[in-house]
């Protein structure tokens, strides 16, 4: 194969900048993206649900308000960035044929995960770019400069204040000293660590202020399955109770309810069933993000030993084995007792790929098949504004986070009284699409959140609901709850139609009976109580 020019090294940075530039301007806010923009507006060294580098990196939308392109612009600065770390790290590894090199850069930059990550912004984002600084910065500490490892751990405090998953890369760390003879002897490693420590403690300080929340929610979140927190966190509002039959609540839901079809009971399955079934799910996620690039991975695989490309530096070799396989390794061992997300190891990639592109895998194989993720990934934007006629569109993920919450926040904006909601995600799309609707999440119906946590969060407190003539509760259930010291008046339900229409019906009126929204992604209820 011909050797490429830099040329091609620099198309392919202008061309997956742009791709995500792109996304990024044309796909709509996703509900998690709305709850850390969100959370721009209250800087702080930390929230509830994460660390805070992900409502830093959102912080622009103070001065654009509904921009999706401007709260993005930060992260998708970040990410071109790491393109330059990624070709840096491939060249001290050992990679010095271009062939290898393109390879190396199309693997991260064209699989889905990273198309993804470019535009779509959630703490995955800081994380990953601090992970690959780290690595990057250890490698240069063990091929050439051991003062290197203060900067690597100055990368590690960022990322765990990015996501505290971070803390895995100290795993890859030790490996990698303990595999270079005397490394763990020089001070240098330890140093890094207190650089680390002293990059973070501005987030441990503020979890210490705040009696540990963020981390007692994602140890419980993580590990149990619990949230491991006070539902209510000194929020003044009664945590909201579910309506039980023949309330008033109900009768008024029951004139939206129709009979549903029986379905037959789900086949009882052992615990062990549950386990491989976890396992298996963990698996075809981290196949998933690779997308059609297994195709060209695959056919390496079928090639001889022999017919390697390239070979990688034989004293980082053990880094960047442990960089790919021990992120995989936690989570696959965490896999059979808790559904593991198909992002949260996907950092073993960076160093994946540069092991992968080592073999002779034909680099216009890669790109082809790179090229058909990004088509993929664009037809997933086509999709949420001009969306195909799916049998079931409640069920599809895309419009299901982005689909009739602008329409809606502009209906509620009219309404005359406090409005407060279920879940963070409704609170954060009514925030982002209409700032100024002050929009409070009610205690006890959904998981708590930083909307009840922080007190610049909830707009109306009790006092002054109970002194309001009315208040609204939006909430994505059929029946909503009851709420200590108010009487429900009045129940709307508001559809989300596939045609892109918002359709309003009364609880008092039968016009939904005369309903053309058959299909419909959403189905949020309106309660007015007194």
């Amino acid at each position: 194969m011909k050797r490429l020019s830099t040329h091609a090294v620099i198309t392919l940075f202008v061309l997956t900048c742009l791709f995500r530039f792109i996304q990024m301007y044309v796909f709509p806010v996703t509900q998690d993206e709305a709850y850390y923009f969100y959370w721009a507006r209250f800087l702080d060294f930390g929230y509830f649900d994460h660390p805070p580098f992900i409502a830093w990196l959102g912080s622009l939308i103070q001065f654009a308000p509904s921009s999706v392109f401007v709260a993005r612009l930060l992260g998708g600065i970040l990410t071109c960035l790491m393109f330059p770390v990624i070709l840096s790290l491939a060249k001290i590894s050992g990679l010095k044929d271009k062939a290898s090199i393109i390879s190396a850069l199309a693997l991260t930059q064209l699989n889905l995960a990273g198309l993804l990550l470019g535009f779509i912004q959630t703490p995955d984002l800081p994380l990953a770019a601090f992970w690959l600084l780290a690595i990057h910065e250890a490698a240069y500490a063990l091929k050439e400069d051991p003062k290197r490892w203060i900067s690597a751990g100055i990368m590690t405090g960022l990322g765990l204040s990015s996501k505290y998953t971070m803390a895995i890369i100290g795993f890859v760390f030790l490996y990698a000293l303990w595999k270079r003879k005397g490394a763990l002897l020089k001070p240098w490693p330890y140093l890094g660590g207190l650089a680390c420590l002293i990059t973070f403690a501005p987030h441990l300080a503020w979890n210490y202020q705040q009696d540990w929340v963020t981390f007692k929610f994602q140890f419980g979140r993580g590990l149990k399955s619990e949230y491991n927190v006070d539902a209510r966190m000194g929020n003044t509002l009664p945590m909201a109770k579910k309506a039980i039959i023949g309330s008033q609540e109900e009768i008024l839901a029951r004139t939206f309810i129709r009979p549903e079809e029986k379905k037959k009971p789900k086949k009882e399955r052992s615990e062990l069933q549950k386990k491989m079934q976890k396992v298996s799910n963990f698996i075809g996620g981290q196949l998933a993000l690779w997308g059609l690039l297994l195709f060209p991975l695959a056919m390496s695989f079928r090639r001889s030993q022999k017919k390697k490309r390239d070979h990688i530096d034989q004293e980082l070799k053990p880094l960047l084995m442990a960089a790919a396989i021990i992120p995989l390794a936690v989570f696959g061992a965490l896999s059979p007792f808790q559904n593991i997300e198909a992002n949260w190891p996907a950092v073993y990639i960076y160093a994946a790929s540069i092991l992968l592109a080592a073999n002779a895998i034909p680099v216009r194989s890669i790109i082809i098949w790179g090229s058909l993720n990004a088509a993929l990934v664009a037809l997933l934007s086509i999709h949420a504004h001009w969306p195909l006629q799916d049998r079931k569109p409640a069920k599809d993920r895309i419009l299901y986070e982005t689909s009739g919450y602008s329409e809606l926040a502009k209906e509620l904006e009219k309404l005359p009284g406090p409005l407060f909601t279920d879940t963070y995600q409704n609170t954060s799309m009514m925030e982002f699409y209409a700032p100024g609707i002050r929009a409070t999440q009610w205690p006890g119906i959904t998981r708590p959140s930083e909307m009840i946590r922080r007190a610049s969060m909830v707009y109306t407190n009790y006092e002054a609901a109970k002194n309001a003539e009315s208040i609204f509760l939006l909430t994505s259930e059929r029946i909503p709850p009851q709420l200590s010291g108010f009487e429900i008046k009045e129940l709307w339900e508001y559809r989300d139609c596939i045609d892109g229409t918002l359709q309003v019906f009364s609880a008092q009126s039968e016009d939904y009976l005369k309903s053309s929204c058959e299909k419909f992604v959403h189905r949020w209820s309106l309660a007015q109580y007194h």
